[in-house]
């Protein structure tokens, strides 16, 4: 075997434009698909497949509520009131749109607020151990129930609530049971609202394993996650009691970490096992089988950062759905709260990458009339954040997150060219930015070693007239960067990353060409 190293080898170039594919970090980077990434930072990929940098979020208010972290997030809305709730500490706050106001003290005390929901125009509020309170919008009432839990009031020891076929639906350690579920009657779930030995039921006597989390499933279908189990409750609300609800076990190979680790996305659910992401999906069925199935993970693309979690906190792992993204919130290595977001398009069916920057401890979606649907966020900082993605893209502020710039990383799949043993010399590599500015650096890496990175300024400059001379152009977009690949070490495949601390990026193509050694037997 012997190289040819002619100096009128052709030049072979490959181009990448379309990131529709999302980010797989988990596969090799010579073996990703033609519109995937290697990675992407705090960037989103958008239908017409280009990758930009994302929205920032502001603290609502302009500051923290408290140096604590948000611990619930609930927003509230009836014919005659909207608010968002917090739960910071032991306090209640109320954001009406445009102010915080601090609630009078919260009447359990000085224990925090672990769990809260909204049913039948009433905000419903537990601290994990004593009475529930209900919040009007305006007043608190008084302590439902007594502090010994009577039969006919809301469950002590209540650390989950889901409303759900017009009934409250409550676990946690109730009356020393853990894998226990209390429904209240409907419409209700007051003082005298609830019958506790006809409206309760033990979901997998016997297994030894905690209810994790409660979850609405369309129809009248109730999602109970368990630590290694996941079961099914038709909860008719026709049924005189509960022992009339089918309760089925889905599986008792897939668990769920945390209370906010299973969602309803639209017309199936996503939880956060031990493995991964995976669906709840339904499925036809015959009479007496259970409709649902639980999907293969579908989180292997971001595998490389579920295999960093710090289990030790896995029940703070918070997922959120806000329009067509679902942002799953991970604490990852020693952080002990949430502190990378990954990011998944379901119009694309793929990940777009990961958010870094933020510390995620509570999320909801805000419908206030004046402001329209909302993305909040809650840190453990105090923050009550607004994502701003209703912004203008023409605002520098509308990219910035409490005023700090956010910092971007994109790495493009890598090429051999369709000859993973021939050694390539280097010509040029290319990336075109559209509607960009500031500095921007574009790296190349030959074999995974960066070997040249070089620094451009897409400042946008702007002319109006009159001007004085000399005056420099305006620039147009889109606006390509050339690097020059030659002097550069012989590879066998490369990379082009894309590297931003502040300002906008957006990302039309990226290509690369080089020259190919060949072979010929002797």
């Amino acid at each position: 075997m012997q190289w040819i190293d002619n100096l009128d080898d052709e030049v072979m170039v490959r181009r990448q434009q379309d990131f529709r594919g999302g980010v797989d970090e988990f596969m090799d980077a010579s073996s990703l698909g033609d519109l995937q990434l290697q990675r992407l930072e705090n960037m989103l990929v958008e239908d017409n497949g280009r990758a930009r940098l994302r929205p920032g979020a502001d603290a609502l208010g302009g500051s923290a509520l408290t140096a604590a972290r948000i611990d619930v997030l609930t927003y509230f809305d009836t014919p005659s009131l909207e608010y968002l709730f917090a739960a910071v500490s032991s306090s209640l706050r109320k954001w009406d749109g445009a102010t915080w106001t601090n609630i009078a003290a919260y009447p359990g005390g000085l224990g925090s607020i672990v769990e809260m929901a909204q049913g039948n125009n009433l905000l419903y509020v537990s601290d994990g151990s004593t009475q529930w309170y209900s919040y009007t919008g305006a007043a608190w009432s008084a302590a439902l129930g007594n502090a010994t839990g009577a039969t006919g009031d809301p469950p002590l020891g209540t650390s989950m609530m889901c409303w759900h076929t017009q009934r409250m639906f409550a676990a946690g350690a109730i009356a020393t049971f853990n894998d226990a579920v209390y429904a209240s009657f409907l419409a209700g779930a007051s003082t005298g609202q609830w019958n506790h030995n006809d409206f309760s039921f033990r979901v997998g006597r016997g297994e030894g394993q905690a209810i994790t989390a409660l979850c609405s499933a369309k129809g009248w279908w109730l999602a109970v996650g368990k630590e290694r189990s996941i079961y099914m409750v038709n909860t008719d609300p026709t049924a005189a009691t509960a022992a009339n609800w089918p309760i089925r076990r889905l599986t008792d190979a897939v668990g769920i970490v945390g209370k906010r680790a299973m969602i309803s996305f639209g017309d199936f659910l996503v939880v956060f096992s031990r493995d991964g992401l995976r669906k709840i999906t339904s499925v036809p069925s015959e009479e007496g089988s259970i409709p649902w199935e639980v999907s293969a993970p579908f989180s292997q693309p971001m595998q490389t950062y579920i295999d960093r979690i710090n289990w030790s906190v896995a029940s703070k792992i918070v997922l959120h759905k806000y329009r067509h993204y679902l942002f799953c919130a991970i604490p990852l290595d020693s952080a002990t709260e949430p502190d990378y977001v990954l990011v998944w398009n379901s119009r694309l069916g793929a990940w777009i990458g990961v958010w870094l920057g933020m510390t995620p401890t509570a999320m909801c979606t805000s419908g206030f009339a004046s402001l329209g649907e909302r993305f909040i966020i809650g840190d453990s900082t105090g923050k009550v954040n607004m994502w701003k993605d209703y912004a203008s893209s023409e605002l520098e502020a509308t990219f910035q997150e409490n005023s700090s710039e956010l910092p971007t990383e994109l790495r493009a799949k890598a090429w051999n060219f369709d000859a993973p043993v021939n050694w390539k010399d280097g010509s040029f590599a290319e990336v075109i930015f559209v509607n960009s500015s500031g500095n921007v650096d574009v790296v190349i890496y030959l074999d995974g070693v960066e070997q040249r990175r070089q620094t451009e300024s897409l400042l946008r400059v702007t002319n109006q007239l009159p001007v004085d001379l000399p005056f420099d152009l305006a620039v147009a977009n889109p606006e390509p960067v050339t690097v020059a690949l030659d002097e550069l070490p012989e590879f066998r495949e490369c990379f082009v990353a894309v590297e931003t601390t502040s300002h906008y990026v957006e990302v039309k193509a990226i290509s690369i060409a080089a020259f190919m050694n060949t072979m010929k037997n002797e």
